[in-house]
């Protein structure tokens, strides 16, 4: 076997094993990512809530659910994870950002200041 051949087998067999781990949030992200932007965005939250309950502070679970949420109107339930995701990372500028739009578009203005 040629080394092309066997490193190429090796990253099969790393994508195979990330694929079966439930525990691994970049393979759920990977999986919500087209299923998000093709419109399914049930199936895409499924996949990221099971990640969060085996990664709860990981900040693109909670940011890209977050969006999720806020992307289908259901802002009670994206301001939470928002919430979480700037914890996670308070320096996150874009995090920031959509924390604050969402707590205006709920009415919560002097909130939405400090989160600016």
């Amino acid at each position: 076997m040629s080394r092309k051949q066997r490193r190429r087998e090796e990253k099969i067999a790393r994508t195979e094993a990330a694929k079966q781990s439930a525990n691994n949030p970049v393979y759920a992200l990977q999986r919500a990512g087209p299923l998000f932007q093709s419109g399914q965005l049930d199936q895409a939250i499924k996949i990221l809530e099971d990640a969060r309950s085996h990664n709860p502070e990981h900040f693109d679970v909670n940011y890209g659910l977050a969006i999720i949420h806020a992307t289908s109107g259901n802002l009670d339930s994206a301001l939470p994870l928002f919430e979480k995701a700037v914890s996670i990372r308070p320096g996150d500028g874009e995090a920031q950002f959509n924390l604050g739009r969402a707590l205006t578009d709920v009415g919560r203005l002097d909130e939405a200041i400090a989160a600016y």
